[in-house]
């Protein structure tokens, strides 16, 4: 709109008013092969209306998905697709990190591909004996238990959430998760 002003300054205008059947118009000529024209009120009391530029919508992409996204995507994982919901229930749930429930699905499924047929429990949720009929389901069970701890810190969850497991190589359930969790970038390119 105000290129069209600026042009009209800049060029100057001609107005011309042409009677149709019923409807004035005001014609606009900025340059010899451009014309355009407005619909003009019948009273002077009231403004020309301009015509509506109509914008696309520009998506709008919550970097968080992108990089869940990304590395589901680099790590071939069967969670693709889940990343908008893991970003929801983070926010819904209050969890903090966003890359908690994935590093869970990391350690207990290696990213989902290890499980039982069927079952869809990526995060291991009773012992992964529990089925589920979609990722998101097991991710909002996951979430909505993890809230439900009380506990002061992320940490604490985890081992509430894993009895404070440790592996052969010494290390327990919440440095190995902490540690899936630094494997997702937090920074999006």
């Amino acid at each position: 709109m105000i290129i069209v002003i600026f042009l009209l300054i800049l060029v100057g205008f001609s107005q011309a008013e042409e009677k149709t059947t019923e409807t004035k118009t005001l014609t606009i000529k900025l340059i010899p092969d451009l014309e355009i024209k407005f619909p003009k009120e019948t009273s002077d009391e009231q403004p020309i209306p301009l015509p509506e530029v109509g914008l696309p919508e520009i998506p709008t992409i919550d970097l968080r998905e992108q990089a869940l996204g990304d590395y589901f995507r680099s790590q071939m994982c069967p969670l693709i697709g889940s990343e908008k919901k893991i970003v929801e229930l983070t926010d819904k749930y209050q969890l903090g990190d966003f890359r908690i429930l994935a590093s869970i699905a990391i350690e207990e499924s290696s990213c989902g591909k290890n499980l039982i047929a069927g079952y869809y429990n990526a995060t291991g949720y009773a012992s992964g004996r529990y089925k589920f009929s979609s990722f998101d389901e097991c991710f909002e069970k996951t979430a909505e238990t993890l809230m439900n701890y009380k506990a002061k810190n992320l940490e604490e969850r985890l081992a509430i959430w894993n009895q404070g497991h440790i592996n052969k190589a010494g290390i327990n359930y919440s440095q190995r998760v902490l540690w899936g969790m630094n494997r997702i970038p937090i920074e999006v390119p």
